[in-house]
């Protein structure tokens, strides 16, 4: 980068300025006159740093936080996933449990069905064995009204179970394809970031370049009109300062291009 030295030497030199050892007052405020553009340049130099600055530390932040984001969203699916399977665990416990009360339900009655059949069976038709038949039939009809209910509230439980667990897995389904797209929006945006970052540096660096130069010529200008002795010097001056600017400006231009790449 050209330092305010390098460039008041290049200045110095393009315009044929020769210091000498008295310099008279008039030469003094041609030295004060060139003073101005530099510190001009050197505002230039600040302001280009900072905005590029600014847009870097902008890409930079962005980044975290999506990276964040993406990595909240990843932590909560999985806890959604361990969510699912807990339920699907204890729903499967539940029923598990359901149908071996049913059984040992189902056991007791057959065997006291069985029972009665063989009481019915051993001895002479009585009239107490008559009730002990009609009692059979009524418990084998009670059986199959209860095995009838269990089966309805089985048909019924297996249903919403599934509904549920079909809602459950579309929404962590949902979940998982919006993860998906924003991490592929995010990957896009790290290999576009390089491409936005160039052009914003080459759009400040013309900007700023052609902002320097107008402001430069018209300064110029006007510093030879107030002063005609100085207007050969200064145009040359002027011509000086801004071959200075333009190395500058593509040199920083360059270093920029660099990083994006590097990015």
């Amino acid at each position: 980068m050209a330092t305010e030295r390098g460039i008041m030497d290049l200045f110095k030199w393009q315009s044929g300025y020769q210091p000498l050892r008295h310099q008279s007052l008039k030469q003094t405020k041609t030295d004060a006159i060139y003073q101005e553009p530099v510190k001009a340049v050197d505002e230039a130099q600040r302001k280009y740093k900072e905005v590029v600055g600014e847009f870097f530390n902008k890409i930079e932040l962005e980044r975290k936080n999506h990276a964040k984001h993406l990595q909240e969203k990843a932590e909560y699916i999985n806890l959604e996933q361990v969510r699912i399977r807990k339920e699907k665990d204890n729903s499967e416990e539940i029923l598990r449990m359901k149908k071996h009360q049913e059984e040992i339900q189902r056991q007791e009655w057959e065997q006291t069905i069985h029972a009665l059949e063989r009481n019915v069976k051993s001895e002479p038709m009585l009239p107490t064995d008559r009730n002990l038949e009609q009692k059979r039939k009524e418990m084998k009809k009670e059986l199959d009204e209860w095995e009838k209910e269990q089966t309805e509230w089985w048909e019924k439980v297996n249903a919403e179970d599934a509904e549920r667990m079909m809602k459950r897995e579309k929404i962590l389904a949902m979940l998982q394809d919006e993860y998906a797209t924003e991490e592929a929006n995010y990957n896009k945006k790290l290999q576009e970031d390089p491409k936005n970052i160039k052009k914003l540096t080459d759009d400040e660096f013309m900007i700023i370049l052609e902002d320097m130069t107008k402001k430069h010529k018209e300064e110029a200008r006007r510093k030879a009109e107030e002063s005609n002795d100085f207007k050969p010097k200064y145009i040359n001056h002027a011509a000086a300062l801004m071959m200075g600017v333009d190395v500058w400006a593509r040199k920083q231009h360059k270093r920029n291009s660099d990083k994006c790449i590097i990015l």
